[in-house]
């Protein structure tokens, strides 16, 4: 029986990530699991920098044309050169409070392994020394080795064969594999079962490289309510709140911020930015906020009146808290259809826009929370029924 349970996900300082992974493991403590840890191991590195930007040459060039989408791709290098300018100043002061909230946050709330590395994962001697009769893979883009180098580990490659081995809302954080990639992820994905994906693009691939059934279920933190996540909630130190748009950008892509202040002119609000990463700030009349954890993050989403972002959990939140959110995406970006799918599945494809194709008009393109919300409890209560509580009586496979 499934008393034991291993979460195996990506580990490093993202709201979603930890979010998400938090998610998931009240989830399971929820329907009577008995212990439930997740894997403390860093993740290896993802595709490297080169690669990564010839990745997004073709996807701008494929998108915009070979002269836009090249000019796009080298402001994309403009960015990054000018944050690693600014990196060379000293916030280390910055960087090591924004590490203690993450810190303490899951200090707190996450139920962690004991410290291991990859290369343990990798030994079938250290991984049969582990307690666990079940392991669960997920959520977030897990599968997408454009962020990590572990895909071996997130399929659950070396967990033994006489173990439950299922994901949860895996990711491959885009809508198609090249042919070259299919046989090397359809020999991965063979040790799964079941194989729970997040969005309908992954479920499309997932059953073409298993050849049985995907299934779709909700991101770990649609498994709980606004009353869970408000609990956690913390407003920042030192910030007034007060009437303002939230923006929340995960490309380099500064017409977002722009377009957040003209919605602000617009309607009179302020507008507030956080900061993925350390750069330097590029409009002095956006609140900057970088010293933050998960705890923060949740209460800028649930107190803004607005959300403007191209980030998958800040859409989700931004759901859960029932606060209005326009995804402005750049058109030429695969894991656009991870935020797309869920507005699809709750019917607001309307609330979306693409960079060049005109403003975001709240007017005109209104939210229905009540439809909404219906349609999340009802996909959540699914999700329970069906592949979580009958977790802690499921068998574990002989060999």
């Amino acid at each position: 029986m499934a008393k034991k349970i291993a979460i195996v996900t990506l580990r490093f300082q993202n709201f979603g990530t930890v979010l998400q992974a938090l998610g998931l493991q009240e989830a399971l403590k929820n329907v009577g699991v008995e212990s439930v840890e997740i894997l403390d191991f860093p993740d290896d590195a993802g595709t490297s920098t080169s690669k990564k930007f010839i990745g997004t040459l073709k996807e701008q060039v494929n998108a915009y044309g070979v002269i836009r989408g090249f000019i796009r791709s080298l402001k994309e290098v403009l960015f990054v050169i000018r944050t690693r300018i600014d990196g060379k100043r000293d916030h280390s002061k910055e960087q090591q409070a924004r590490i203690a909230y993450f810190e303490q946050f899951e200090k707190q709330y996450l139920c962690l392994s004991k410290p291991m590395a990859c290369s343990d994962l990798r030994s079938l001697e250290f991984v049969k020394g582990l307690p666990y009769d079940c392991y669960i893979t997920g959520s977030d883009q897990i599968w997408n080795e454009k962020y990590t180098g572990s895909t071996d580990i997130f399929f659950l490659k070396y967990m033994p064969s006489d173990t439950i081995r299922m994901s949860y809302a895996g990711s491959f954080g885009r809508t198609f594999l090249e042919d070259k990639e299919k046989s090397t992820f359809a020999d991965l994905i063979k040790n799964i079962d079941p194989i729970l994906v997040r969005e309908e693009g992954a479920k499309r691939i997932a059953d073409e490289l298993s050849g049985r059934e995907s299934f779709h279920v909700p991101d770990p933190t649609l498994l709980h309510d606004k009353s869970f996540w408000a609990k956690l909630a913390e407003k920042p130190v030192s910030f007034e709140g007060g009437d303002y748009i939230l923006v929340y950008s995960l490309n380099h892509d500064l017409s977002i911020y722009r377009e957040a202040l003209r919605l602000g002119k617009q309607q009179k609000k302020r507008v507030v930015a956080i900061k993925r990463i350390f750069s330097p700030p590029y409009y002095s009349a956006i609140k900057w906020l970088y010293v933050l954890g998960p705890q923060h993050f949740l209460w800028l989403v649930e107190h803004a009146s607005m959300i403007v972002t191209n980030s998958f959990h800040a859409l989700v939140f931004s759901l859960v808290f029932n606060r209005p959110c326009y995804p402005y995406l750049d058109r030429a970006e695969q894991v656009n259809e991870r935020l797309t799918s869920l507005l699809h599945m709750v019917g607001h494809d309307h609330v979306v826009t693409y960079i060049g194709k005109g403003h975001i008009a709240p007017d005109r393109k209104p939210y229905d929370f009540e439809r909404i919300n219906r349609l999340i409890k009802e996909f959540r209560k699914d999700t329970y029924e069906r592949f979580l509580r009958p977790l802690p009586a499921m068998e574990c496979k002989s060999v």
